[in-house]
């Protein structure tokens, strides 16, 4: 999704390791430059994911419409991202834990990839409604659909994002006035 939001292509190949991408993006006029950290799910990377999550301001939790053992995962990357997420009960996250390098309140959109007019018809196919249900019991900002492929959807997601991002970087910063918005 984000190789094909930045270079209007979808990509042949997808990159295996942490990447980062940024692109300006216009907001009331003005351009506010998006640094976007791709984390990937891979498991080799876990011990350098949090150094991504350093300073974001809103965070992108994906996963592909046509699989079920995505969606399930979400709640792994969900309490990754969200120190509150974390039981009363338990320690506060360490250094070595992802959620130590992020703020309690940054906010979160739920995203379902791959919604291709050829796959609509998948038996395993996470619904609408299921994805809403999660962004609810996930105290999500919004739950959304696109396609990397046809980019349907695409531009909303990220818009969303930065507005999210910003006001949320606003709130957080409200005598600093800083043109960046970080999206993991």
């Amino acid at each position: 999704m984000i190789i094909s939001h930045t270079t209007n292509e979808f990509p042949e190949t997808i990159p295996t390791s942490i990447d980062t991408y940024s692109f300006n993006h216009a907001r009331d006029g003005e351009d506010v430059l998006v640094n976007l950290h791709d984390t990937k799910g891979a498991d080799d990377y876990e011990r350098l994911r949090g150094l991504s999550y350093v300073g974001a301001d809103v965070f992108l939790l994906c996963f592909d419409l046509h699989s079920r053992e995505s969606f399930e995962t979400l709640k792994t990357w969900n309490d990754g991202v969200r120190p509150k997420a974390n039981p009363m009960d338990q320690p506060r996250p360490t250094p070595k834990d992802p959620r130590h390098f992020t703020d309690d309140d940054v906010p979160v959109i739920i995203v379902g990839l791959k919604d291709d007019d050829y796959c609509r018809n998948q038996a395993d196919k996470v619904s609408r409604e299921e994805g809403h249900t999660l962004c609810r019991d996930f105290n999500a900002h919004k739950y959304m659909e696109c396609s990397a492929m046809t980019q349907r959807g695409q531009k909303d997601v990220f818009s969303e994002a930065v507005q999210v991002g910003m006001k949320y970087l606003q709130s957080k910063l409200a005598s600093k006035k800083k043109k960046k918005c970080v999206i993991c």
